[in-house]
């Protein structure tokens, strides 16, 4: 995801050139496709009618994306639009410096905490207290808002290629704190993306204008004040993105660009309803979910010089995925049948009950020691596994430059899935189901 400190391992070897925190640097070492699983002599991929027909489909797909985007903002192609971007990028460096001679101690310390709040670190210790301390539904549906905006935004950022601002000073805390180092393209930000979609979603899922959660809500009104609501997220909003100009990661047409696609992904409130009710009833969900996922990550642009995005990309769907299999298992257990998990572990172990406040805070704990301990174990298990079929995670003897093939950015791909595939089911059912088995729910909680 967008934000947050690389993964550790394997995971931190993204393509193109870098320098690892083992002084490794990893680059890719030819061009060619994420092959699929045939059993394809790897010097016969380059030029396969396979490799020709996936770059052929990729090619495509940024195109009908990127010309569509391009005609919307009074273009005639991606090369133009990009071509009038990229001056309004390099003018819109002097607004960046300009807000840089502001720059205090106080400032760059209360802005970096500010981007903060659209990192990964952020989400993965923020959704999971959604999930289950607060509204398991909210929680639920915001995964689908931040994932799939970042999905889009990173494929966007790969199709258009703009750079990031030059010549400005670029606060070293968030390029070291940033998932992709600062190293992808800059438009669209987002970070103004997730700002924008996360504060949207909340408002209209907590006053639900349209009724649309009235039944399945667990508050179903909010008594807050919607203009301090509103006050509240105007300032979330703006703060979140002056922190991208002012740390020197982002310019004016990144925000604006970020901002659409914020708006956009708000109407994820309109759509909700029936995204659930398609995943409760769809037949074979988890076979035409992965089908979906690989699909999506073969139509992912792959630039060079490699950005991390892919991988990054990678990791959403894993998210996305997890989100949807485990609301499908939640909807069919713990919803459907509320009474039948409810304390049974607790019977047996004798386990008295819990009060509220303490109980939220042993769900809390509890559940991201499991998932923190599940991921860890995943993650060395998938690295010894992609190893076992050939995956270069080091570099050859003899040399310190790890050079990686189509057929390991695959791997990598597939290892990102797993990893976060499980993570977010374990989030969205897993452990949940180990909460209310434990008796840290009431039976009236849903």
């Amino acid at each position: 995801m967008q934000g947050g400190h690389p993964d550790d391992g394997c995971l931190d070897l993204l393509p193109g050139q870098r320098i690892g925190r083992d002084g490794i640097r990893a680059e890719v070492e030819s061009e060619l496709s994420i092959p699929s699983f045939e059993l394809v002599p790897v010097q016969d991929w380059k030029g396969s009618r396979l490799d020709k027909g996936i770059q052929l489909l990729r090619r495509s797909t940024a195109a009908l994306v990127g010309n569509i985007i391009a005609l919307s903002c009074g273009c005639g192609t991606v090369e133009s639009f990009r071509a009038a971007t990229i001056s309004r990028v390099e003018s819109g460096c002097e607004t960046v410096r300009w807000v840089q001679l502001h720059r205090t101690k106080f400032l760059d310390t209360f802005l970096s905490g500010a981007s903060f709040c659209a990192e990964e670190e952020f989400y993965l210790l923020v959704l999971p207290l959604m999930y289950w301390n607060v509204d398991w539904q909210y929680g639920y549906h915001m995964l689908f808002v931040v994932c799939i905006g970042l999905f889009f935004g990173n494929f966007l950022k790969d199709v258009f290629q703009l750079p990031r601002p030059t010549g400005v000073w670029r606060s070293s805390a968030a390029a070291a704190a940033d998932s992709t180092a600062c190293m992808d393209f800059g438009f669209p930000s987002t970070h103004t993306m997730n700002s924008i979609s996360n504060a949207g979603f909340t408002l209209l899922y907590a006053y639900d204008p349209l009724g649309l959660f009235l039944e399945t809500k667990s508050e179903p009104s909010c008594s807050f004040p919607l203009w301090a609501a509103l006050v509240l997220a105007g300032c979330w909003i703006g703060i979140i993105s002056v922190s991208r100009l002012y740390l020197g990661v982002h310019s004016p047409p990144d925000l604006r660009g970020g901002a659409v696609l914020g708006v956009l992904m708000c109407a994820w409130y309109l759509i909700a309803p029936g995204v659930t009710a398609w995943i409760n009833n769809t037949p074979h969900l988890g076979l035409k979910m992965y089908a979906a996922s690989w699909g999506l990550l073969l139509l992912c642009p792959q630039v060079r010089p490699a950005t991390p995005t892919f991988l990054q990309n990678a990791v959403c769907i894993g998210l996305i995925v997890g989100n949807v299999i485990g609301s499908s298992y939640y909807a069919q257990t713990i919803q459907a049948y509320p009474g039948a998990l409810h304390g049974v572990w607790a019977d047996l172990l004798g386990i008295a009950p819990i009060p509220g406040v303490a109980a939220g805070a042993l769900r809390y704990l509890l559940g991201l020691v499991v998932v923190v301990g599940l991921r860890a174990l995943l993650k060395a298990f998938s690295t010894w596994l992609i190893q076992l079929f050939g995956t270069r995670v080091k570099p050859l003897p003899g040399k310190d430059v790890l050079s990686l093939r189509g057929t390991d950015l695959g791997a990598l791909a597939f290892q990102k899935v797993l990893v976060y595939f499980s993570v977010s089911f374990m989030v969205s059912f897993g452990c949940p189901a180990m909460f209310h088995m434990l008796g840290l729910y009431r039976l009236s909680y849903a």
